[in-house]
């Protein structure tokens, strides 16, 4: 989920990214989409910033209606599609979805 706090003592680790962006003052809003394995710290941790949505075609469309055309980014994890399908990504987590799923996702 890149929500812990600190990892292997590193608070700019690729396990904390996520828990880092979410200290800028100027990120409103941020949509957690799809996280299938993570801590109980990272399960756990809320803030007023982060929405954990459930994945949905249906959530995402919710998500566009409110955004009105504000500004987007977008960031994707490669280890979300099933590590069966995509073997080279660094933390693979087995239970994701296939690619045509994910592109329709997307």
């Amino acid at each position: 989920m890149d929500l812990r706090n600190i990892y292997q003592n590193n608070k700019l680790s690729h396990a904390c990214s996520l828990r880092r962006i979410l200290e800028f003052n100027f990120i409103e809003n941020i949509f957690f989409m799809g996280g299938r394995s993570g801590t109980k710290e990272e399960f756990s941790f809320s803030s007023p910033k982060l929405k954990k949505i459930p994945l949905s075609s249906q959530e995402i469309r919710k998500i566009k209606n409110q955004l009105h055309g504000k500004p987007l980014y977008v960031s994707f994890d490669f280890d979300f599609i099933d590590s069966s399908l995509l073997r080279s990504v660094s933390c693979p987590e087995a239970g994701g979805p296939d690619f045509n799923t994910t592109f329709s996702l997307i």
